[in-house]
């Protein structure tokens, strides 16, 4: 089938699809990348025109499309342990927008950090070499982890696939910048009909394939980086350091995932809200630099970089509850070894209807577990008070579905708060 739409052939009526889709896992798992290609380029070949839905070739490259979304995902998690847990030569890529006041001055205030040590790549780019694990910051017996710091001119919304190109184009402009990326922190303002003062958090992506995406790809969800947890914690003890007073009133909280763009790269998105009184806030943007360099210069988000202990940290991902994750700030601050994966808000899940709570239960899940490979219990929170009975049923039978057949870490479901702490103050008990 592929070498017939690779030749821009249509296929026979009578082909049965189903029947060469039957050997197309087995292919697809261990070269899923290129053989889509092949069957992109095919469908590109034959021109939109002579295609309709019901097509035999549209509905084979359909089924190539899932095939490497749900069973591709499996390899795709073991290139991640490689590439971006694995490593410790992995970089952090920290990107900023021209369109975005709070970001350029997080960029500002990031760039102006004397222990960066920048050096300039090129136009809108810097590269950091001041960090060194295993051999602390004198760089005797330590190993670089860079980081880089990449200023682009459109808005963030616009910026899908900004690891593909910064691998393509600007890592290319000096040696020093060939390491693969590990993870993405979008610098970005955070805007809110509130006007809160706030420094939030939050994974990335749009959790509904019926609704317009909001920047990224509808129903698509990129690994949340594991720093989320972390970097919460650190510009919170950021905020309460000498000479950031005057952001006392500013809440620090983590939000649910929302919002593009999409990227395969774990990510998330660092900000500054919520009006333009609080974008251009110097100090805020200094509380980010302090944060982030407290962050990037610790040893133990990545799997790999601390102990071997490190696949023993639990990772949690919740569904159901307010936009602002206050819950999860709890768990964040009362835990500190956990590690947070997506966070679907009840306004998501509400009625979505069994199959669109069952895929964006589903992508959650496997995008968390992409970014966590080496974690051996993943906890998921369904706050059921949350809920309506309708969605809470539907949620729970698609973790259910989902367990049936689930080959990543033990999935652990608690119904409330109090038992996920219970859960984890078991399990620490143990662990101690």
């Amino acid at each position: 089938a592929q070498a017939i739409l690779a030749k821009g052939q249509q296929l026979p009526a009578t082909c049965s699809v189903h029947a060469c889709a039957r050997v197309a896992p087995m292919r697809i798992r261990y070269r899923h990348e290129r053989r889509t290609c092949m069957c992109t380029a095919g469908l590109t070949a034959l021109g939109a025109a002579t295609l309709h839905p019901g097509h035999p070739a549209v509905m084979l490259w359909a089924h190539l499309r899932t095939v490497r979304r749900h069973v591709g995902r499996t390899q795709r998690s073991r290139v991640a342990c490689r590439a971006f847990g694995g490593s410790r030569d992995g970089a952090t890529l920290l990107v900023a927008s021209e369109a975005d006041p709070a970001s350029m001055t997080m960029a500002e205030a990031v760039l102006q950090y004397e222990p960066f040590q920048w050096e300039p790549l090129g136009s809108g780019c810097w590269t950091s070499h001041a960090l060194f694990r295993d051999g602390g910051h004198d760089g005797v017996g330590g190993r670089t982890s860079q980081v880089h710091l990449w200023v682009r001119p459109e808005r963030m919304l616009e910026m899908d696939g900004v690891d593909a190109q910064w691998a393509a184009g600007a890592a290319a402009q000096t040696s020093g910048a060939s390491a693969p990326l590990r993870d993405i922190l979008f610098m970005s303002k955070h805007a809110a009909a509130s006007g809160r003062p706030s420094l939030t958090v939050h994974p990335i992506g749009n959790p509904r394939r019926d609704l317009e995406p909001y920047g990224g790809v509808a129903g698509r969800l990129p690994p949340p980086s594991p720093r989320i947890a972390s970097l919460l914690r650190a510009i919170g003890s950021a905020k309460k350091g000498e000479g950031f007073g005057e952001l006392a009133n500013f809440e620090v909280t983590l939000e649910a995932t929302h919002h593009g763009p999409f990227l395969e790269t774990p990510s998330l998105f660092a900000e500054i809200g919520s009006t333009d009184q609080e974008w251009g806030r110097k100090d805020a943007g200094r509380c980010w630099a302090e944060a982030l360099w407290a962050e990037l210069s610790r040893t133990s988000s990545f799997p790999g970089d601390a102990s071997p202990a490190r696949g023993d940290s639990p990772v949690v991902l919740a569904l159901g509850g307010n936009h602002y994750m206050c819950h999860m700030n709890d768990i964040v601050e009362q835990h500190p070894d956990v590690h947070i994966g997506h966070m679907l808000a009840t306004y998501v899940l509400q009625d979505a209807g069994p199959d669109r709570i069952r895929e964006a239960v589903h992508e959650a899940l496997l995008s968390t577990v992409q970014s966590q490979p080496e974690a051996r219990e993943l906890f998921v929170l369904v706050l059921k008070k949350k809920l309506t009975s309708a969605d809470r049923k539907a949620v729970l039978k698609a973790l259910d579905e989902c367990t049936s057949t689930w080959t990543g870490p033990e999935l652990r479901v608690v119904g409330s708060l109090s038992e996920l702490g219970e859960e984890l103050q078991t399990r620490g008990e143990i662990g101690n």
